[in-house]
C-alpha cells in the first residue's frame, strides 16, 4: 500500500510541478504571475479531447496537436496581450492575466459546453510490483514528467536559449546590453510555459474529469509548489 501511494503521489505531484515550472519561468523572466495558466491548459486539453472524439484522432496525435495549439496560444498571449504593456506597473499585468483567465474560461464554455467529460488515460491496466497494484498510467506519467523536467533542466543549464533565459531573469537591461533579444526570450518562456501547462492538463484530466473549471484547484496547488 505504501509503494502504491508513493507512486501515485509522485505522479500527481510531478504534474503540479510541471504547472508550477510554467508559472516560475514566466515570473522569473518578466515578473508576471500568470493567473490564466490553468485556463490555457484547460483549453488545450479540450482541443485534444475534441480532436479525438470528433475527428477520430489517436491519443498521441491529439496530444501533439494540443501541444502545438498550446505553443501558439502562449505566443499570442505574450505578443498581443502582455508585450504591449510589459513596462506597465505589475498590478496592471496581474489584472490582464486575471482578465485572460475569465475570457478563456468563457470562450471554453461557449465552444465546448459546461458538461463534464471523461478523458482517456495514457495507457490502461495495472502492474503488480512487490505486491502493490500500480496504475500503468500513473507510472508512465511519472516517467514522462521526470523526463520533461530533465530536458528542461538541460535546456536552462547548457543551451544558448537557456543561458539567455537565465540572463534575462537576472537582469533584463544588462541582458539587452549583452546582445540578448529579451523580447524573444519572453516569447520562448510563454510558449514553454503554455506547453508545460497543457501536458499537465492532459495528464490530470483522466483523474479529475474534463470540464471548464478542472484546473482551478490544480492552479492553487501549482502556486504553492512554485512558492516552495
Amino acid at each position: 500500500m505504501l509503494l502504491q501511494q508513493l507512486i501515485s503521489g509522485f505522479a500527481t505531484g510531478g504534474l503540479y510541478a510541471l504547472a508550477a515550472l510554467g508559472l516560475v519561468l514566466i515570473y522569473k523572466t518578466s515578473d508576471v504571475v500568470n493567473f490564466a495558466q490553468g485556463e490555457m491548459a484547460m483549453f488545450s486539453t479540450f482541443i485534444a479531447y475534441t480532436t479525438m472524439t470528433s475527428y477520430g484522432m489517436s491519443y498521441w496525435e491529439a496530444f501533439i496537436l494540443a501541444l502545438l495549439f498550446a505553443s501558439v496560444l502562449g505566443f499570442i498571449v505574450e505578443r498581443f496581450f502582455i508585450r504591449p504593456i510589459q513596462n506597465a506597473p505589475v498590478l496592471s499585468l496581474l489584472i490582464v492575466t486575471l482578465g485572460l483567465m475569465m475570457i478563456v474560461n468563457g470562450i471554453a464554455g461557449w465552444a465546448f459546453g459546461f458538461e463534464t467529460h471523461s478523458f482517456p488515460a495514457i495507457v490502461g491496466g495495472e502492474l503488480k510490483i512487490f505486491g502493490a497494484v500500480i496504475s500503468k498510467s500513473n507510472l508512465l506519467t511519472l516517467v514522462i514528467t521526470v523526463f520533461i523536467m530533465g530536458i528542461l533542466f538541460y535546456m536552462l543549464k547548457y543551451t544558448l536559449a537557456g543561458i539567455a533565459i537565465r540572463a534575462t531573469s537576472e537582469n533584463p537591461t544588462i541582458a539587452r546590453l549583452m546582445g540578448i533579444a529579451v523580447n524573444h526570450v519572453y516569447s520562448i518562456t510563454w510558449v514553454v510555459s503554455s506547453i508545460l501547462g497543457a501536458i499537465a492538463g492532459m495528464f490530470i484530466a483522466p483523474t479529475t474529469f474534463l470540464d471548464v473549471n478542472m484546473m482551478s484547484s490544480v492552479l492553487l496547488k501549482a502556486f504553492t509548489a512554485a512558492v516552495l
